[in-house]
């Protein structure tokens, strides 16, 4: 699932808006401490994808309801590995945080 998951962010574009949500909703599943390694490594990147992708397609509100559980989930994941998982978690925090920076001033407007 999360493999796939991994992939689906191509597609954002052609899927509404309740089927991506579905989508990063498991996908911040996936970081939970209670997954295994591969999984929440795989729901890492898969974020770092969506957030990335959903900002480019101008979709960032999407992302909204999930940033708060993005990050927790992100700083757990961070204390569990070596460095190169570190490295991914905070380059995917950084790219979370940018679009949670984004949805501020949009809010603010």
């Amino acid at each position: 699932m999360y493999v796939c998951n991994y992939n689906l962010f191509l597609f954002t574009c052609a899927l509404q808006v309740v089927i991506i949500c579905r989508f990063l909703q498991a996908t911040v599943a996936g970081i939970n401490l209670s997954q295994p390694p591969c999984v929440q490594i795989s729901a890492v990147r898969a974020i770092a994808e969506y957030c990335s992708h959903l900002s480019s397609t101008d979709r960032t509100h999407v992302l909204q309801p999930f940033i708060g559980n993005m990050v927790d989930g992100l700083l757990s994941v961070m204390t569990q590995f070596s460095t190169d998982v570190i490295a991914l978690c905070l380059e995917t925090l950084c790219v979370v945080l940018e679009v949670r920076n984004v949805l501020q001033i949009t809010v603010e407007f």
